[in-house]
């Protein structure tokens, strides 16, 4: 390891570079190479990328790049999607989601991008991070759009825990508050609880307990419960569920906006007026939703709470994708978020 470090890595692209681990997503380690070789080229991002090495070399050649303009760190050894916790943790010891902590660790990197295994990378995280003071686990903080100028919603949790206790989304809503505030500047963002309707007497056991617990909470704005539909009407600036819940209210609306696409396509063919309408508008409405709604529309969440710097991909993020979330945790770094989220919950009170 040490000899391939003098190989590839400078001291100058090290320190505040953007680490990418190619391995483990659903559509193999291309997306996340050419993402992130893009977001190097036409940000001047620096970039490590961990994965084989070959490959990586193959693909950067189609951008006349050589390994002198950035870094790479040889790893084959990947965390599959089907691999639990255990085995990614304690079997897979050279795993490249281990790498890239390890690098973060060390202070050879500034923040980490991946698609691969979201409970594989929060473990390993908590393990090899940490957290911040009172938080006992990470959660993704998704940015959804409103489309009625309000800004976005950030959903909280939106994958990295399935199972979570009543404590566990009160600290989720104090880390979404804190999130959105460096965002939008809000001093107090209004926080609701995902939930089967809006009345008080709907949910279950814990959001009934978490409920209670924001509205005596004097750091959290809570408002009430919120249904999926009241999401994107922005009825609430952070909304708080669990990463199960969260993770299909993510994909439903994914899907739900594929479908409208084919729709359209479809509509679009049967008669003269709707091909007419289609040249007029069709175009505007696909994109509409294409850069709203899709997974590389908002590239990468980052994990709020750990002590480092990371965003998790979508599973079947696209080159797109990728690129936009180099770019947003090369931002997200230069506007010092995991600083000033820090200072923001000193402020709050959490409780394990």
């Amino acid at each position: 390891m040490k000899k391939f470090f003098s190989k590839y890595l400078s001291t100058k692209a090290v320190k505040d570079c953007v680490i990418v681990d190619t391995l483990g997503s659903d559509l193999g380690a291309k997306p996340l190479i050419t993402g992130a070789l893009e977001a190097h080229l036409e940000k001047k991002i620096p970039i490590t990328l961990i994965g084989d090495e070959s490959q990586i070399l193959k693909l950067a050649k189609r951008y006349k790049l050589s390994a002198k303009s950035f870094s790479i760190i040889n790893c084959t050894n990947q965390v599959s999607m089907s691999d639990t916790v255990v085995t990614a943790v304690k079997t897979r010891e050279q795993n490249s989601i281990k790498t890239a902590f390890k690098l973060l660790q060390e202070e050879k990197g500034a923040a980490l991008v991946s698609a691969g295994n979201t409970a594989a990378i929060m473990a390993i995280g908590v393990l090899e991070a940490g957290t911040f003071s009172g938080i006992a686990r990470p959660a993704i903080a998704t940015a959804l759009p409103t489309f009625n100028n309000k800004g976005t919603v950030i959903l909280v949790d939106s994958g990295a825990n399935v199972d979570c206790n009543a404590y566990q989304l009160v600290q989720f809503a104090l880390m979404g508050s804190a999130y959105n505030s460096f965002l939008t500047g809000a001093k107090s963002p209004a926080v609701a609880i995902l939930s089967n309707g809006s009345e008080p007497s709907k949910g279950n056991d814990v959001t009934k307990s978490a409920a209670i617990m924001m509205a005596q909470n004097p750091d959290i704005n809570f408002c009430g419960y919120v249904e999926g539909c009241d999401i994107t009407a922005h009825k609430a600036d952070v909304v708080v569920t669990d990463g199960f819940v969260g993770n299909i209210v993510l994909k439903t609306m994914e899907g739900t906006a594929q479908t409208v696409l084919r729709a359209i396509k479809q509509r679009k063919k049967k008669t003269l007026l709707s091909k007419v309408g289609f040249s007029l508008v069709g175009e505007e409405i696909k994109a509409l939703f294409d850069e709203a709604l899709t997974p590389h529309a908002y590239g990468g969440a980052p994990l709020l709470g750990l002590k480092k710097l990371v965003l998790v991909c979508h599973g079947r993020a696209n080159k797109t994708a990728v690129k936009n979330a180099v770019e947003s945790a090369y931002s997200l770094y230069k506007d010092n978020l995991l600083k000033k989220m820090e200072d923001i919950l000193e402020r709050f009170e959490i409780e394990k």
